[in-house]
């Protein structure tokens, strides 16, 4: 038996695991979805500080960087519908709501659903954008271009699920630790602090925001997402934009798009 590590385990026999870990790791960094998956971030007139993403040319450019463009390599498909505002009481909600379904990472539902049990994609993501006029809640995934629509519907059903049925008590803890565990790790730095802090006058937050954020997260209950999933979720309006060569994928375009 192996000497055991700082935690007191075994560290005997995991090897394999490390290994393990280290090529799933590597293959989340292809595709910009799993570079992106854990950073739960506002974007709000260049300001980050809930529910956000990168920019479209920066999703873009990574896109690129992995090769996820072109016939072979697959196609990448945006999808939306209407999101929430900032200032809604229920943003909090959605937040976490966000977190199970597709902001999680390996933990959300959409990465275990798309993912880890049908191998459709390296990664998938949601997040919350609301910016001033046009809120939007939003995500993305690449897939092989035969495997792109199954990889959609896929997204469509787990969308559907969670409006008519929420999320499990375990799944609102495990998403509340992460939120509000993760929150001071975004003050690493007086340029950090110093964007919050702006980006939060610009969007009218009150001063004791930082404060107040994690208990406001802690007060929302299993029944406020529930019902905030059957109000903010619409899969019968969650639009897709693919780009690529995708098989068995209809456009509802009344006239094709020129190139």
């Amino acid at each position: 038996m192996g000497c055991p590590d700082l935690f007191g385990q075994c560290i005997e026999g995991r090897t394999q695991h490390v290994r393990e870990d280290v090529r799933r790791r590597r293959d989340d960094a292809l595709c910009d979805h799993a570079k992106i998956r854990h950073r739960s971030f506002r974007l709000c007139q260049g300001y980050h500080l809930e529910g956000g993403a990168r920019t479209d040319r920066q999703i873009g450019a990574a896109q690129q960087r992995a090769g996820c463009h072109g016939r072979d390599e697959g196609s990448v498909a945006l999808f939306g519908q209407k999101g929430m505002r900032q200032n809604d009481p229920d943003f909090f909600a959605a937040t976490i709501l966000n977190q199970v379904l597709g902001g999680g990472g390996f933990e959300s539902r959409l990465m275990d659903e798309v993912r880890e049990k049908r191998g459709l994609t390296y990664g998938v993501y949601s997040y919350l954008l609301p910016r001033d006029l046009a809120e939007t809640y939003m995500g993305s995934v690449s897939s092989a271009n035969d495997r792109i629509g199954q990889a959609i519907q896929v997204i469509r059903d787990e969308w559907a699920k969670a409006a008519t049925e929420g999320i499990t008590q375990k799944e609102l803890e495990d998403a509340k630790t992460f939120i509000t565990g993760s929150y001071p790790l975004r003050f690493d730095g007086n340029a950090p602090i110093a964007s919050i802090l702006v980006g939060m006058q610009l969007i009218g937050l009150p001063i004791d925001y930082i404060a107040t954020r994690n208990d406001k997260v802690e007060a929302v209950t299993l029944e406020d997402v529930k019902r905030v999933a059957g109000e903010l979720l619409t899969p019968d309006d969650l639009l897709f934009v693919v780009v690529g060569q995708p098989d068995g994928v209809e456009t509802t375009l009344s006239e094709p798009v020129a190139e």
